[in-house]
C-alpha cells in the first residue's frame, strides 16, 4: 500500500510529456519495451497509458507487492512466472492474451541483466503473436538513482516526466536481427 501511495504522490506531483504517441493506434494492442532501469519511472505514468495490459512476472513472495501494486493499476491479468518457476507456462498465458487483443510491457534486460542488453524474449514473443513491439523511454528531468543492478531511477515530484514512444516493429525470423539492433538503440 505505501509503494502505491508513493507512486500516487509522484504521479500528482510531475507534469507528464508525450513524444511520437502519434505513432500508436487507438484500439490496436502492442508489446511495449522499455529497459529495466526505468521501470519505476514507467508504474508513475501507467494509469496515463489508457492500454488494456497484461504482465509477465516473477512469482517470488517477495514480489506480492508489485502484484498488488499492479491490480490497483488496473492491470487486467497477471501471469506468475519465470526462469526455473514455471516461466514457458506463464508466456504461453501472455502470448494468448497477445493474441486475444491485449497489450504488454516487457524489460528486455531483466529480470537480473546486463544492464541494456537485450534479450530474445521480446523478439520472440512478436513472433508468435504478430503484435508490434513498441520500444519506449519514461525520463525524468530530475530522479534518484537507486544502487540496484540495473540502477532505477525514481522520478522526483515536481519533476518533469517524458514518454517518448519508437516507431512500432512486427518481428519476423527474416527481421529478427534488424529489429534486434533497433530495440536496442531506441529504448
Amino acid at each position: 500500500m505505501l509503494i502505491y501511495l508513493v507512486f500516487c504522490f509522484i504521479r500528482i506531483t510531475v507534469r507528464i510529456e508525450y513524444k511520437n504517441k502519434e505513432l500508436l493506434n487507438d484500439g490496436e494492442n502492442y508489446i511495449f519495451s522499455l529497459w529495466h532501469e526505468n521501470l519505476i519511472g514507467l508504474f508513475v505514468v501507467y494509469t496515463t497509458l489508457n492500454r488494456d495490459f497484461v504482465w509477465l512476472n516473477h512469482p517470488g513472495w517477495y514480489m506480492k507487492p508489485v502484484h498488488i501494486n499492479l491490480g490497483w493499476m488496473g492491470t487486467s491479468k497477471l501471469a506468475l512466472g519465470s526462469s526455473g518457476n514455471s516461466g514457458k507456462e506463464a508466456l504461453a498465458l501472455v502470448i494468448q492474451w497477445l493474441k486475444e487483443g491485449h497489450s504488454t510491457v516487457i524489460n528486455p534486460d531483466g529480470p537480473g541483466g546486463p544492464v541494456r542488453v537485450l534479450k530474445d524474449g521480446v523478439l520472440n514473443m512478436s513472433i508468435a503473436t504478430g503484435v508490434a513491439v513498441v520500444p519506449f523511454k519514461v525520463t525524468s528531468t530530475r530522479a534518484f538513482t537507486l544502487t540496484t543492478w540495473d540502477r532505477k531511477r525514481v522520478p522526483a515530484p515536481f519533476s518533469r516526466v517524458t514518454v517518448e514512444y519508437g516507431e512500432p516493429m512486427t518481428v519476423t525470423d527474416s527481421n529478427k536481427e534488424e529489429a534486434r539492433e533497433y530495440l536496442q538503440t531506441s529504448m
